[in-house]
C-alpha cells in the first residue's frame, strides 16, 4: 500500500526542487519535505487559505482549474488538491520542464488512490 512517504521520495532526486507538502482540508501539514520543519508549519496554512480562495473564486465565476501555479523571482509554486487534499511543490523556476510535470502526476495518481472515497458501504 503507498503513502505520503512515497509521494514525497518521487521528488527527493529532483535538486530544483526546494519542497513538498502534502496538505489537508484543514491546512494541517500531513507530509512534507522542505527546509525545516518550522518553515513547512508556517508554509501550511498560508497555501491552504490561498489556494481554498483562488479555487472559490473560480467556481463563482464557473471555472474550474486542476492546478494553480505561482511564480515568484526564481521559484514556482505548483498546487493541485486531490480529493481533501493539497500537494504542493515549491521549484526552481526555471525547472518547469517534462521531469517535473511527470513526476507531478504520478505523484497525484498515488494520492488519488490513498485519499479517494471509499463508496463500497454506501
Amino acid at each position: 500500500m503507498q503513502n505520503f512517504s512515497d509521494v514525497i521520495s518521487l521528488f527527493q532526486d529532483l535538486p530544483y526542487v526546494s519542497g513538498v507538502l502534502i496538505v489537508d482540508g484543514d491546512g494541517l501539514t500531513l507530509a512534507g519535505s522542505l527546509g525545516n520543519q518550522a518553515t513547512m508549519e508556517a508554509f501550511s496554512p498560508v497555501f491552504h487559505t490561498l489556494i481554498n480562495d483562488v479555487f472559490k473564486h473560480f467556481a463563482t465565476l464557473g471555472e474550474t482549474i486542476n492546478q494553480v501555479c505561482f511564480v515568484q523571482d526564481s521559484h514556482i509554486i505548483i498546487a493541485q488538491p486531490v480529493y481533501d487534499l493539497i500537494l504542493i511543490i515549491y521549484a526552481e523556476k526555471r525547472s518547469l520542464n517534462d521531469a517535473l510535470q511527470s513526476r507531478f502526476s504520478q505523484a497525484v495518481s498515488i494520492l488519488q488512490h490513498i485519499a479517494a472515497p471509499d463508496f463500497s458501504n454506501t
